[in-house]
């Protein structure tokens, strides 16, 4: 009765993720038209932070419970499901063009946060100064990304629409957006909650649990957030959102954990398979996801069906090794 009832509350979990993505991505898009930012640099800040919520909350709750392994399996496994699973079906199933040069800067940051998240844990823990470091590479990105070009509107734009009606929309967005993060937080509370429960009483270890389903059940935001984006035909979203949640999740997620975990007598531990099999399959799964796009400006089905493939490799190792 007890695994009947986790079953039916994961499936609720996973019906409130996706009606939290769908409110989430039509704000987002009202944003970016809104306030004249480029589509890719709002799912870059506002999409990605929103969506990536779930698993800073979870993160923190796991580092208080002293379930450090769930919290760093939840960070790095979800930068592994985001590029390797849900970019990797993305690009398989509907490859677009997509804005390298906006790309670009988020491309660095991305690679320059991993080589971070790798220089701080050669001595198997992440420290609190190093925690606030990672913090602060976010907010050097947040404010990067906030002074990019804005797209130009046009004169009879201004003048057409009225103050009044502007704040309407404004707080109509606002809304959207506010409902659509408590369905994703709630939502993803009960996934993982519920995964957890289901794969413990199997007698999963958590550094298992931490990579996969913990993995997988913060990351259906994301995930919900790229289908959402295709159906409104929106790439530069989905891959922007892909791209700012994984910046995300190696810097202010492990930054976090790390000065959370310090504050409670409990610096942030990094086991071996993280450091020597985790890693550098993201590594990989990330020059993968991204070079393509910045030499040829669209990603292609090919590197979907390479991401899967090395995604699969990485599930079979986390079981063997």
């Amino acid at each position: 009765m007890e695994v009947f009832l986790s079953f039916i509350l994961l499936l609720v979990g996973f019906f409130l993720i996706v009606k939290g993505g769908d409110f989430l991505v039509r704000s987002a898009l009202q944003i970016s038209r809104l306030s004249g930012l480029p589509t890719v640099i709002v799912g870059a800040t506002f999409v990605s932070l929103a969506t990536t919520l779930p698993e800073i909350v979870i993160s923190i709750y796991a580092i208080l419970t002293q379930h450090q392994a769930l919290a760093v399996g939840n960070a790095i496994g979800g930068m592994l499901v985001s590029l390797a699973l849900i970019f990797a079906l993305y690009a398989t199933i509907l490859p677009q063009r997509v804005s390298k040069h906006q790309l670009l800067p988020k491309s660095i940051f991305l690679f320059l946060s991993i080589a971070l998240v790798i220089t701080f844990s050669v001595d198997g823990r992440i420290s609190m100064v190093e925690g606030f470091i990672l913090g602060l590479i976010y907010f050097l990105y947040l404010a990067l990304t906030a002074k990019q070009p804005r797209a130009p509107v046009s004169v009879s734009a201004k003048t057409i629409t009225p103050p009044e009606g502007e704040e309407v929309r404004l707080k109509a967005v606002a809304r959207g957006f506010l409902i659509g993060q408590f369905l994703l937080l709630f939502g993803a509370f009960l996934l993982v909650q519920n995964s957890e429960r289901l794969a413990l009483g199997l007698g999963v270890s958590e550094t298992v649990v931490g990579f996969t389903l913990v993995a997988l059940g913060t990351s259906m935001p994301e995930f919900v957030t790229v289908i959402k984006s295709i159906k409104h035909k929106s790439s530069d979203l989905a891959i922007g959102s892909i791209i700012g949640s994984n910046i995300i999740n190696a810097t202010l997620l492990l930054g976090i954990c790390a000065v959370v975990g310090s504050l409670h007598n409990s610096p942030l531990a990094i086991s071996h398979h993280t450091l020597f099999v985790a890693i550098p399959i993201l590594i990989i799964a990330s020059l993968i996801s991204v070079v393509p796009v910045l030499i040829k400006g669209r990603t292609y089905r090919s590197q979907g069906v390479a991401l899967l493939f090395l995604y699969a490799t990485y599930i079979a190792l986390l079981f063997l090794l």
